[in-house]
């Protein structure tokens, strides 16, 4: 009886080791890959990769959790799907706007009033398309027409219109005509400095006085004169 229950101690101690040697790799910590002591949770350490094969299915079921730098995770499925399909620079509906390579987006649709511009919270841009379009239009010769009014500053104004060259203007006196200023003129100049490129001249004229219909330059000023300029 003492020699098998020596056998039997001996084979203990045996299996004992063998048990010990196969488990210690897997929760020793100094192993790329390792489970904790107790089975709380898998390590992946440098060197230890976890692959889910090509049919495989990596599953966080509701109420789980999916961390980053121990930061959950908190955006739903449907939520990370807005990000598949995404083209930068290119609109589509029900999926994220992602920029291009120069900051662009080809189709942006904005509710009226939804546009802000400004510091802060913004100013509301509470026109709509069809108003802004009014601004500047394109007339039947294909030019470009924009208007606009000038308070006289003297006898000739130089006016910024907004387009890139000028090839006709009008003008005509808002305040009402008097001797001085009598009327009102709009010249496009040579557009290469006398005046620039999309500038007109504002002119006001003054009747030189008795019989004598002849105009001279005004010399009284602060009058609204209203513009109006065509070009490209």
């Amino acid at each position: 009886m003492q020699i098998r229950s020596r056998r039997i101690g001996v084979m203990a101690g045996l299996l004992a080791g063998l048990i010990l040697a196969v488990a210690l790799p897997l929760i020793a910590q100094n192993v790329p890959c390792y489970l904790d002591q107790g089975g709380a949770g898998w390590h992946l350490g440098s060197g230890c990769t976890g692959t889910v094969e090509s049919g495989g299915v990596l599953n966080v079921a509701s109420g789980g959790a999916l961390k980053l730098g121990g930061t959950t995770l908190t955006p739903t499925a449907a939520e990370f799907n807005v990000l598949a399909g995404v083209t930068p620079g290119t609109a589509a509906a029900s999926k994220a706007a992602v920029l291009g390579a120069n900051k662009n987006l080809d189709t942006l649709v904005i509710a009226d009033s939804g546009l802000k511009l400004g510091a802060g919270a913004g100013t509301a841009v509470t026109k709509t398309a069809a108003q802004l379009n009014n601004l500047i239009g394109s007339t039947a010769g294909g030019k470009l027409i924009i208007a606009g009014q000038q308070t006289t500053v003297a006898a000739s104004d130089t006016v910024v219109t907004g387009l890139t060259t000028v090839t006709a203007c009008l003008a005509v006196l808002d305040s009402d005509p008097t001797d001085d200023p009598e009327t009102a003129t709009c010249s496009i100049g040579d557009q290469a400095g006398a005046p620039a490129a999309g500038s007109i001249l504002i002119k006001t004229w003054k009747n030189t006085g008795g019989t004598d219909p002849t105009l001279q330059a005004a010399g009284t000023f602060s009058k609204k004169v209203n513009w109006i300029a065509f070009g490209t």
